[in-house]
C-alpha cells in the first residue's frame, strides 16, 4: 500500500497534544479549586493575607499550565517524530518492494539466459532466455541437475577449447569461479549448442552455497570460427605443393646443376630462397594453428634428450646471436637425462622462445637457458635481457595474433602465431608455460613438463 493512503492511520500527533493540554489544563483548574481558603492559611502559610493567597494560587494556576504545555509539546514532539519515522519506513518499504519487482522484471526479460543453482547443481527459476535457448518449459527445467545438461559427447574437432562438464562440476562444488568457459549444452530436443558459460557464487558462510549461471549462445560464431579454420588448413595444405616444388628448383639452381651461374644470379637465387622458406614457416605454422582449432593436434611421443634438442636450436641460431653480439649461456652439463615427450613440438616450443629472446634483446645483451629436473617434472628456462613486455600487455602475451606495442616496433615482420603455438604445443604435452617481465630489463619464460 502506498504511503499516501495511509496518512490518517493512527493517532494524530497535533491532536493528541491538544488532548493532552486541555487534560493538563482541567487537572490544574480542578486542583486549584480543591485548594481551599482554610488549607491555605491553616496547612501552609498560618495567618497569611488574601492577597497572598491570591498570588499563591495564581502561581499554582500559572505553574500547571506552562506544565501542560510543555508536556503536550513533548508529546507532539515524540508523536511526530513516531510518525515521520513510520512514513519513512513505509516509503523505503514500497520503494524495495518496486526495486525488487523491477529486478525480477529485468531478470526474467533479460536477453542473457540465466538459472540459478542449489549447492549441488540443481535448478531453479530459469528466465525466459534460458526456457528458449534449452527448449524446456519451466517446470519441466525446474528441479533438473544443471551439470546433466552439458556434455562433452562430440567429434573431435568440436572439442578444441572446450571444458568438460566433469570439471565444470568441480570448480562449482570448490567454488572456484567459472567464467566465460566454452561448453556444450544439449536441448530438450537432443540438440547440441555452444556456449560460453559463467556461473558467479552466491551466499557461502552460513548460508547454504547457491550460484547464477549465465549462458551466451555462441554456437554460429564457432560454426564460422570452424569454417575459417578449414578454409586455412586447405588453403595452407594447397600451398605446401608449389612451395615444395619451387624448393626443389632453387635447390638445382644453386647446386650448379643446370649450367654455372653468375655472381648476380645466385644472389638472386639466395633471395629466393630465403623468402621461399619464410613462406614455408609460414604455412606450416597456419597448418599447426588450423589442427590446434579443429582439435587434430596429436603428440607422438618418444625419447628426448634436452641437450641435444637444445643444442640444435643454439646452432640454427648462431648467426643471429653472432650477429648481434649476443653472450648466450647454456651449460650442457645441467642438462637432464632424456624423458618421453614429443621432439618436434617440444624443439617448435624451444626454438620460438630462445628465437623471441634474441631478436627482443639489444647488441651485446645475454640470453641464458637452463634446463631444470625438481621431482616428476622437467623444467626448460630462456631468461634474456631484453627490452621486457609491457604491463599492459601481458595478460595477452599467449593470444594468437596478438604483439605488444614495442615489438611491433621492433621487428615488423613478426605474425604474432609464436607464443601461441608455443603454449599450445607445451599443453598438448601435459604440460605449461608461464613467463615473468619487466619492462626494460627482460623476461624470463618457464616451459614445465611432466618426465613421463
Amino acid at each position: 500500500m502506498p504511503p499516501e493512503n495511509r496518512e490518517h492511520r493512527g493517532l494524530n500527533p497535533l491532536l493528541a497534544a491538544l488532548i493532552s493540554l486541555a487534560l493538563f489544563v482541567f487537572l490544574t483548574v480542578l486542583g486549584w479549586r480543591v485548594i481551599s481558603d482554610e488549607f491555605i492559611r491553616r496547612a501552609i502559610v498560618p495567618g497569611a493575607s488574601a492577597s497572598l493567597e491570591e498570588m499563591l494560587l495564581s502561581a499554582v494556576l500559572v505553574g500547571g499550565i506552562v506544565i501542560a504545555f510543555l508536556v503536550s509539546l513533548v508529546v507532539y514532539l515524540l508523536l511526530a517524530s513516531r510518525r515521520r519515522g513510520e512514513r519513512y519506513a513505509e516509503r523505503l518499504t514500497h520503494d524495495l518492494a518496486a526495486s525488487r519487482q523491477e529486478f525480477r522484471q529485468l531478470y526474467e526479460h533479460s536477453p542473457v539466459p540465466y538459472l540459478l543453482l542449489d549447492s549441488d547443481g540443481t535448478i531453479s527459476q530459469p528466465n525466459y532466455a534460458a526456457l528458449h535457448l534449452l527448449g524446456y518449459a519451466s517446470e519441466e527445467l525446474t528441479g533438473k541437475n544443471f551439470f546433466t545438461l552439458l556434455t562433452a559427447e562430440d567429434d573431435p574437432p568440436a572439442q578444441a577449447g572446450a571444458v568438460s562438464p566433469e570439471e565444470v562440476k568441480e570448480r562449482f562444488m570448490r567454488s572456484v569461479a567459472v567464467t566465460h568457459e566454452d561448453v556444450r549444452v544439449v536441448t530438450k530436443v537432443g540438440a547440441k549448442r555452444w556456449a560460453l558459460l559463467s556461473i558467479f557464487q552466491i551466499g557461502g558462510g552460513r548460508r547454504a552455497r547457491r550460484g547464477l549461471a549465465t549462458l551466451v549462445d555462441v554456437t554460429e560464431q564457432k560454426e564460422i570460427d570452424r569454417a575459417k579454420t578449414e578454409f586455412v588448413s586447405i588453403a595452407s595444405h594447397q600451398l605446401k605443393t608449389p612451395l615444395s616444388t619451387t624448393n626443389w628448383y632453387v635447390e638445382l639452381l644453386r647446386n650448379s646443376a643446370t649450367g654455372t651461374l653468375n655472381e648476380k644470379q645466385r644472389d638472386y637465387i639466395e633471395k629466393i630462397n630465403v623468402w621461399n622458406h619464410r613462406m614455408v614457416e609460414l604455412v606450416e605454422m597456419l597448418l599447426n594453428v588450423s589442427r590446434i582449432e579443429m582439435g587434430t593436434l596429436q603428440a607422438v611421443r618418444e625419447s628426448v634428450v634436452p641437450n641435444a634438442l637444445i643444442r640444435s636450436v643454439l646452432d640454427e641460431l648462431a648467426p643471429q646471436t653472432t650477429e648481434k653480439k649476443i653472450v648466450v649461456t647454456y651449460d650442457p652439463a645441467t642438462a637432464v637425462e632424456a624423458f618421453q615427450s614429443d621432439p618436434r613440438l617440444l624443439r617448435i616450443a624451444i626454438q620460438n622462445l630462445v628465437s623471441n629472446a634474441v631478436k627482443y634483446t639489444p647488441k651485446g645483451g645475454s640470453v641464458q637457458i637452463t634446463v631444470d629436473s625438481s621431482g616428476d617434472t622437467i623444467q626448460v628456462i630462456v631468461a634474456d635481457s631484453g627490452y621486457g613486455i609491457p604491463p599492459e600487455a601481458q595478460d595477452k602475451i599467449f593470444t594468437k595474433m596478438f604483439r605488444a606495442d614495442n615489438a611491433r616496433k621492433i621487428d615488423t615482420k613478426g605474425t604474432g602465431l609464436g607464443l601461441y603455438l608455443s603454449k599450445s604445443f607445451i599443453e598438448a604435452l601435459g604440460g605449461t608455460m608461464s613467463f615473468t617481465s619487466v619492462l626494460g630489463e627482460g623476461s624470463v619464460f618457464t616451459i614445465t613438463l611432466p618426465r613421463r
